[in-house]
This record gives C-alpha cells, structure tokens and sequence, in this order.
C-alpha cells in the first residue's frame, strides 16, 4: 500500500473534512437542549418577543383573543392593513410599540408562523420557542461559517479552520444561541458585513458597496446599539479613497473621488433602505422609537441601579469585570487569554508596523477598528451584561488564532534560530545558566529549534481540548430539569398543600406550578423603610417556606449597605440562621463533565455567609470555585434556586425586633425610580407580559411576578 500517497491526500483533503465537522459539531451544540425550561419560558426577554409576536398574529388573522391585544391601542385595526393604515401608526397592527430590542424579531416570528401555522400549532410558548431558538441556532452556525471565510482571508486557511473551531465550542456562543434575543443574528449579520467590507476594498465595486449597505442595515435592524459600526465603516471607504486598485496610498483624483464618494453614499442608501424595510415603525412611529431608545440607555445602560435587575453592577470594576466575566465564564480561561492575547498581540504588531511605516494588514486593522472603540465605549455604561461582549467575541478570537498560529510560524522561521542566538533575549539568566550552560551552546538551539514549534501545537491543542471540555460540561445543564422546575417538583411532592410559601424574587423569575400553596412576595427592591421590615417580618412570621429563584436579589442588595441599610442586614440575619430559617434544599445544575464541576459563588461578592449545609456541599468529586458569576450567565438557564424551611417560628415582633436593631432613627429610602419612572413601568412592564391572557398562563405556570 501506498503510505506516503495515503498521508498526502488525507493532508489533501483534511481541511475540506474539517470544516463541515466544524459546523456540524456547532450545530449539535447549539441545537442540544433547545427546550431547556420544557416550556415554561424563564428568560423575560424571550417572553416578551413571544407574546408580541403572538398578538400581532392573533391581531392579523383576527384570532379569538385578539381583542385582549389591542385593549391599550384603541385605534388599531385588526386584520391584515391596507396601504394607508399601514402608513398610520396609530392604526397599524404591524407597529409593534416595542423598540427596546430589534422589532424585527417579531416580524421573523410572526412571518414564519403564517408559513408553518396550517402544519404545526405554534400557539404555545414552548412551540414558539422550539421555532425562535431554531433561528439563533442556525444563525450562530452561519456565524461560525463567516468566522471561517474571514480568517483564511486575512490570515490563512490554519487561521479559519482553527478559529471557526473556537467559535463554535465558545460557551457564549453556545449559551445565547438558546435564547431568542437579537444578539445571534446582530453577530451573524455583523460579521457578513466585515465580509463585504474586506470586497469593497479589494473589489472596489457598486454591487460590494450595495451588498456591504445591506448587511449594515440588517445589523442595525438586529440591534441598533452596533453605531460603533461606523469606525470601520469610515476606514474602508477612506482606504479605497487614498490607495490605488494596486493599495498603493496617494491623494486621491477628482475621479476616484466622486467614485468613492458615490459607491459610499449607496451603501448608506442601501443600509437606510434595509433597515426601514425591516423596522418600518422605527420612521413611521419615530418618537416612540427614539423614545425607548433613550430611556433605555439613559435609565438602563449608563447608570447602573436605576432599574432593579441592573443593580448588581453598582460598584463593578470598568473592564476588568467584563475581562474576567467573558475569560472565566463566556470562554473559559484558555480560550479567554488567547482570545483577549490576541487583541493585545495585534494592537502591538499594527503599532509595531507604523512605526516603520509598514502598512499592518488592512482586515486586522478593521478588527482594531471595530473591537477597541466598541470595548472602551461599553467600560462608559456600567451595565456589563456579558451578552454585550459577544459582538466582539468571534474578532478576539480571530485575532487569538491569528496570534497562536504566528507564534508558531516565528518559531519555525530563521528569525527565530537568531533571537535564541543572542544571550541578552534569554528573559530569565537564572533558568538560562541552569538549563543552558551557555546561550550560544548550538546543542541548546537545536533543542529550541526543535521542540519550540511542538510546544506550540500542544499550546494550540490545549486550547481547543479544554474549550471542548468545557463546551460539553456546559451542554450538562440542557440535560437536566431547570433547577426551578426541581424546585417546583419538590415542594408538590413535600410540602403540605396550603402551604405560605414567601418568595424572595422581587423583579425575578419565579417558581412555575404552585397554585396549591399560598405565595407571598417581599418587595426587596423598594426602598428602605421601617414599613418595608414589617412587611417582612409579617410574610417571615406568617410563612412556612421561603424561596430565592436565583441570587438576583440578595446578590445585588447585600452588597450595598449604604443603599439597603436595612435589607442588607435582613440577608446577613437569613443567612446566618438568625430569623428562625434553615434550608432545606438547593436545587443546582452546575456544568459538570468527567467528575469535574465548574462552580459559581454567589455569597463571597455578596458578603453573606453561605448556609451551613452549602459549606461541605460539592456537586462532582471534582469542584472548581470560579467565583461570582455574572446573572446573564446563570439566571436564565441554571440558577441556584434556594428552599429555606421556617424551624423556629419567631413571632412578627421579634422578627421585627431582630430586623430593625441598631438600626438608624430614619433609614434612607433609597428609591428605585422616580415617581414618573414607576408610572412608565406599571404602564407597560410586567403587569402587561403577565396578564391572565398572556403564555405562562395559558401555559399552566405560574409567574411570581
């Protein structure tokens, strides 16, 4: 047999093997658990994407309830509009009134649903978000595609195959392909328009400004908080403005001028008209539109704490929180210090080749372009949701693979046989005069030599194994039953009927399925009050349970005395055991692979003591504490859910007593909202995704709102 004609056409073919490997192993991992909460719908933004979609359904096709949809929008009319009720958007049944996220996302639903409805019923929550995560799962697999194309264009064929891996195994990736939210396709559509920019300036051609205008727009439609995108955007029209075909730079003729002028003014044509076509509402109801987006980025994004689920960034570190969020949870730590070593190798080598005025390769450059204005943008707004790093995610680790792949490249080049022939670019002289007598000894350069690019490809290979290791300890958790629905499972089982169960989830998810037991909710988040402690030491005397759906609440408000004098000492009592309660069940689903658990802490930031059965408690023989996990990464999907049973049964006023000691004559109020902020909520917030008619109802779950 032919060994040696064997080897190289398995070489031959391997890269063609490997990347529909790739992409088939992406698929999987972001179709496995698709139905992860079995319906019950615990992520609020997929929530609200559904109902919406279900009303403008039910509104177009005049469906039974319909009416129900249009109750704070008397002068809609039901069924499909004609040309001047779609214009009036007062009128239209297509204007969702929703512009916090991408309304585009409704019309996919509510355009898929006209095509699949005589086939399969879509009228529930769970089949409406088999069909949403369906889209994000393909869509994040196109992502991986892209990733692919753009690095063996910038960098090579190595640079795509490997970086197209990464990104398919990235827990980011992976976790928000399971959530109907825009940011899976806002990444897909973003990184088909760096695509098109790399042909605007190697092609120079209308139809590449036009395609590069049409992938802008649909960017913008996703998300429209991408405007960062015009940095890049600049660059490459300014590039084909001040170089010739051949990239040679010089000023540009009158010619050339109008040319690039033109093409670039079609793009923005193009981009306009996309955009408008896909969110039409956003020009026809512009004040409205305008209207979120300001309240949404003055009350949400800049200022933390505004809004009670955004209190838990009060007091975080500007980018090194989002640096050891993104490492240690969205990527795992190997894959992190490559991904953001990348980022650092390539600012230092385009910085490097200015100096000698060389020109960097112009895609990197779009890469800095893009990535670092947009990270030094998002450290202003102190919210630090993970999920507003994942438009950087696939650039970092481009660049990492870009940066690995370089490495091993130098070490195979003569430059690297002269640096190690140099003594004075040893780093370390004590470990040189141990393990090499002499730097110049030609033994120790061979052994460099040598063995230097395998150290390389095992570096390489770590990578990827221990990315794939945790990608697959992460698909652990879609296995197993949402820790709520454990929660939910076992107090039907265990706790007598009519039970008061008090529920600590004020602005949280809650407990599905208790409609046998008497629940009351503590108002954490308003302000602190005398009043407020009352309240609680009533709901603490009269209940028999009490519950945390997540660390939400006692993560965020324990850590701000200053703010919750009060309600911050109430967790330290809870948890200490001083208020009469114990716990009685944790319900986890940690991700877990081969005996070794990757666990978050949610006490240590919180400065509560954890409770005494938790201290010994290690869910696999193998448990790594990672500390304090970011609620985007571990709310939705695998909370830490906490049953505590009421054992001393302290009276209200000794409860009372306990809780307001030594406290000051006048706590302060600490008030979440302003009285017009609270009016805009009860307006159109939870009361109006909750109502009776509304999913988790129909349903059959019950949401603790």
């Amino acid at each position: 047999m032919d060994w040696l004609g064997l080897r190289a056409r398995f070489r031959t073919l391997s890269p063609r093997l490997l990347l529909p490997l790739i992409l088939a192993v992406a698929l999987g991992l972001r179709f496995y658990g698709i139905g992860w909460d079995q319906g019950y719908g615990f992520h609020p933004d997929e929530r609200s994407f559904y109902m919406r979609a279900d009303c403008m359904y039910r509104v177009l096709t005049e469906a039974p309830g319909y009416a129900d949809c249009t109750r704070d929008y008397p002068e809609m009319e039901p069924g499909l509009p004609s040309i001047g009720t779609f214009f009036d958007a007062a009128k239209s049944p297509l204007n969702p009134h929703w512009f916090s996220l991408g309304s585009v996302l409704i019309y996919l639903l509510v355009a898929l649903r006209f095509v699949l409805e005589p086939f399969t019923d879509l009228n529930t929550l769970q089949s409406m978000g088999y069909l949403g995560r369906s889209i994000m799962a393909l869509a994040d697999v196109g992502t991986v595609f892209i990733v692919y194309l753009l690095g063996k264009r910038i960098y090579d064929r190595r640079v795509g195959l490997l970086a197209a891996a990464l990104v398919a195994l990235a827990v980011v990736h992976i976790q928000n392909s399971h959530f109907y939210r825009p940011e899976p396709l806002l990444v897909l559509f973003l990184m088909a328009s760096f695509w098109a920019m790399l042909q605007v300036m190697e092609q120079r051609r209308l139809r590449d400004s036009l395609l590069l205008g049409a992938c802008v727009g649909l960017t913008l439609a996703a998300k429209v908080s991408v405007l960062p995108l015009v940095l890049p955007l600049l660059a490459v029209y300014g590039f084909s403005l001040f170089t010739t075909a051949g990239g040679a730079w010089g000023m540009p003729s009158r010619e050339q001028l109008y040319r690039v002028g033109a093409h670039a003014l079609a793009a923005g044509a193009m981009s306009a008209a996309v955009f408008f076509i896909t969110t039409p509402y956003a020009l026809l109801d512009v004040r409205d539109f305008v209207g979120d987006l300001m309240w949404e980025a003055t009350n949400v994004a800049r200022t933390a704490g505004k809004v009670p689920f955004t209190v838990q960034y009060v007091g975080s570190t500007p980018f090194l929180y989002e640096l050891r969020q993104t490492s240690v949870w969205g990527l795992g730590l190997p894959l992190g210090v490559a991904a953001w070593g990348g980022l650092l190798f390539t600012t230092a080598l385009a910085v490097f080749k200015l100096a000698k005025k060389a020109a960097p390769p112009r895609g990197q450059l779009l890469f800095l372009a893009w990535v670092i204005p947009n990270f030094l943008m998002l450290g202003i707004f102190e919210l630090k949701f993970l999920r507003y790093i994942l438009p950087l995610i696939p650039f970092l680790i481009l660049m990492g693979a870009g940066m690995l792949f370089g490495m091993l490249d130098w070490t195979r080049s003569p430059q690297f046989q002269r640096a190690i022939s140099y003594p004075a670019l040893w780093p370390f002289v004590k470990l040189r005069a141990t393990l090499v007598p002499s730097a110049r000894d030609q033994g120790a350069r061979t052994l460099l030599t040598r063995y230097a690019p395998h150290a390389v490809i095992g570096v390489i290979a770590f990578v990827v194994a221990a990315t794939a290791f945790y990608a697959i300890a992460f698909e652990r958790v879609y296995a197993r039953s949402h820790p709520a629905i454990q929660a939910s499972d076992w107090i039907n089982e265990n706790a007598p009927r009519n039970s008061v169960i008090v529920t600590d989830n004020h602005w949280d998810e809650g407990i599905p399925n208790i409609y046998d037991y008497q629940v009351r909710q503590i108002p954490i988040y308003e302000g602190d009050t005398y009043g407020k402690m009352d309240t609680i030491a009533d709901h603490l005397s009269g209940g028999d349970y009490l519950i945390f759906y997540s660390n939400r609440t006692y993560g965020s408000v324990a850590r701000l005395p200053e703010r919750y004098p009060l309600s911050s000492r109430y967790y330290k009592l809870l948890f200490s055991g001083e208020l009469g309660y114990r716990l009685e069940r944790a319900f986890t689903s940690y991700p877990e692979l081969l005996g070794v658990a990757f666990v978050d802490d949610t006490f240590t930031r919180a400065q509560l003591p954890a409770p005494e059965s938790l201290k010994s408690f290690s869910p696999a023989p193998v448990s790594l504490n990672l500390g304090y996990a970011d609620e985007n990464v571990i709310n939705y999907d695998h909370p830490k859910v906490l049953l505590f049973r009421n054992e001393d049964g302290l009276s209200k006023s000794r409860l009372y007593a306990i809780l307001t000691s030594g406290a000051s004559e006048t706590p302060p109020l600490g008030l979440m909202l302003s009285p017009e902020q609270k009016a805009a909520q009860r307006e159109g917030g939870t009361s109006e995704i909750d109502a009776p008619t509304t999913f988790p109802f129909r349903r059959g779950s019950c949401w603790l709102s």
